[in-house]
C-alpha cells in the first residue's frame, strides 16, 4: 500500500497517477466482492504446481528479455504474434 501512495506522490500528471491506482483499486474490489479469504486458500493449495509452472514460464520469459540477443528476439515475436 505504501507504493501505492508513493507513486501517486510522485507523479505529476494526473492521467499516470489514474492509470497505475484505478486498476490496482478495481482488482481489489473485484477480488474482495467474489471470494472470501478461505476460498483464496483452497484455491491456491489446489492450484500450487499449475501456478508455480506459470509463475517459472513468465519470470523464464522476462529474464530472456533483459537478455540483450534473446530480448530481441523475444520481444520481436511476440510484437509480430500480438497483430
Amino acid at each position: 500500500m505504501f507504493s501505492v501512495v508513493y507513486v501517486v506522490s510522485q507523479c505529476s500528471p494526473p492521467w499516470q497517477r489514474l492509470a497505475f491506482v484505478a486498476p490496482l483499486v478495481g482488482v481489489f474490489i473485484i477480488a474482495s466482492k467474489t471470494t472470501d479469504a478461505f476460498q483464496m486458500a483452497k484455491w491456491s493449495s489446489r492450484n500450487v504446481i499449475p501456478a508455480k509452472i506459470a509463475l517459472g514460464i513468465l519470470f523464464a520469459l522476462l529474464g530472456a528479455l533483459v537478455l540483450p540477443r534473446f530480448g530481441a528476439a523475444l520481444a520481436e515475436l511476440v510484437g509480430n504474434w500480438a497483430r
